[in-house]
């Protein structure tokens, strides 16, 4: 989702770590006690949390003012319009809130207060434009079966768009739209309408669905697919999908459509893992779960078609 980060190592995400990791917990303990279950706060609380920052490590906030202002040319990932005078940079907001929802555990303060083996974890939402929320419930993050069946396809994404993809998470959106994967995973025809939409939620907010498919069955039962995608040093959570089916439910353009969100992550080795996932009841659960993987065109005059492996060399005729 949205515009990657520099930063000096090549991981694509800034360095503010340390200056992060003291605002979240700031804001975490706030309103914290024993027994809650949600915190919420607004982009009021967080000028609030790096004030407090400020005054108590100023240190570490210099450095992270220091180390933002170098990279003063990036744009937040959501939540971006700021609105009223603020710190230093207040739109930040926004990529600190996308980390810790999306790639970053909670900070370890905050998990000693959470339940492991009752399944009861942090994780942060949107609740409205400019407004967040930690929610204490099961873990959001979703987990590639290692034992999930295996799909072998040909590669059919040309090569041009392989070489000069930015980054993997248009790289996987590329992948999945060339080779159709929508279409075989979930057995309909299925269109791309739009990517990286970005758009309003009543009582979410600001969110961005990677890539919107819509299509249809053999009987013409229309669908709406919204998709997320990650590449392999994010983690894939329930809680974009929920985003997403929010989004699917309040359209009306989509009224007629069935909603099936599907979540695609990039496995190490360039694989595709898919996921169909649904709603039961209130929570987000996986319906089924496929990996795919590409197989090379082989030359027809090696006579091996079907293999997915060229040769390494042709074999010589025998002379006469």
């Amino acid at each position: 989702m949205g515009k990657k980060h520099k930063s000096g190592d090549g991981s694509g995400k800034p360095r503010r770590v340390g200056l992060d990791r003291l605002v979240i917990v700031k804001l975490f303990f706030r309103n914290y006690s024993e027994g809650v279950t949600e915190i919420e706060f607004a982009r009021d609380d967080y000028d609030w949390a790096l004030e407090e920052v400020k005054r108590e490590r100023p240190e570490i906030f210099k450095a992270a003012m220091k180390k933002i202002e170098e990279e003063s040319d990036e744009e937040p990932l959501e939540d971006d319009q700021s609105s009223g005078k603020s710190i230093e940079k207040h739109k930040n907001i926004g990529a600190v809130i996308y980390d810790y929802r999306f790639r970053r555990p909670m900070p370890p303060e905050i998990r000693e207060t959470e339940t492991p083996g009752e399944n009861l974890f942090w994780r942060l939402t949107l609740t409205g434009k400019g407004k967040y929320k930690f929610v204490l419930g099961p873990s959001p993050y979703i987990v590639p079966d290692d034992n999930a069946p295996e799909v072998q396809i040909y590669e059919a994404t040309p090569e041009i768009i392989a070489q000069y993809s930015f980054d993997d998470e248009q790289a996987l959106l590329a992948k999945v739209r060339y080779n159709r994967l929508i279409d075989l995973f979930l057995g309909i025809t299925a269109h791309s309408l739009q990517n990286h939409l970005r758009t309003t939620v009543e009582g979410v907010g600001q969110i961005e669905i990677d890539e919107l498919y819509v299509g249809q069955d053999s009987e013409g039962q229309g669908y709406v697919v919204p998709v997320q995608a990650k590449g392999k040093k994010d983690k894939m959570s329930i809680v974009q999908t929920e985003q997403d089916v929010a989004f699917c439910a309040s359209h009306q353009k989509f009224a007629s459509l069935k909603a099936r969100p599907v979540s695609a992550q990039f496995l190490p080795d360039k694989r595709i893992h898919l996921f169909e996932l649904g709603v039961d009841g209130d929570a987000i659960k996986v319906k089924r779960e496929r990996r795919y993987s590409f197989l090379a065109a082989t030359d027809p005059a090696d006579g091996e078609s079907g293999t997915g492996q060229n040769r390494s060399r042709r074999q010589k005729k025998p002379k006469d």
